[in-house]
């Protein structure tokens, strides 16, 4: 027989299920419930799996981060949000304006110019990606001749 999960600390049970029940995001209330059922020493990690719905690499490693860091180590939030764009507002500003002026011909004109003026190179894929989102043309507005 499995040997029952019993967690004694770095907080109290009073504690867990005073934040289970103040809490309303469901992502962070699952991590509080395995927290809750391993405060009791009645279940196995297996049974606490199937209580919460969760696998057992989740309730092993919340575990892990709420013995070391109670539940503000267990409820911290460990990612970022991600890449800067290469474009900034002033710059998509200035493409649109370009773009309406007809001051480019052709895509390759526009990288030339964001690396001349901005220090931004991009390639063709990114460039695509820039115009696709700033300007939803096919293809750059030509000047009226």
């Amino acid at each position: 027989m499995r040997p029952k999960l019993k967690i004694t600390g770095p907080g109290t049970l009073r504690e867990v299920r005073d934040a289970f029940d103040s809490e309303s995001d469901v992502k962070r209330k699952r991590k509080i419930h395995v927290i809750r059922q391993a405060f009791s020493g009645v279940y196995t990690t297996e049974e606490i799996v199937d209580i919460v719905g969760c696998s057992k690499a989740s309730v092993t490693n919340w575990v892990r981060e709420y013995r070391q860091g109670g539940l503000g180590g267990l409820l911290q939030t460990n990612y970022c949000s991600g890449r800067k764009p290469s474009l900034n507002e002033e710059i998509c500003a200035q493409l649109i304006e370009g773009l309406k002026d007809g001051r480019w011909k052709r895509m390759k004109e526009i990288r030339k110019w964001l690396a001349a003026e901005h220090g931004v190179i991009l390639s063709n894929g990114g460039m695509q990606y820039w115009l696709a989102k700033v300007e939803p043309l096919s293809k750059c507005q030509r000047k009226a001749t």
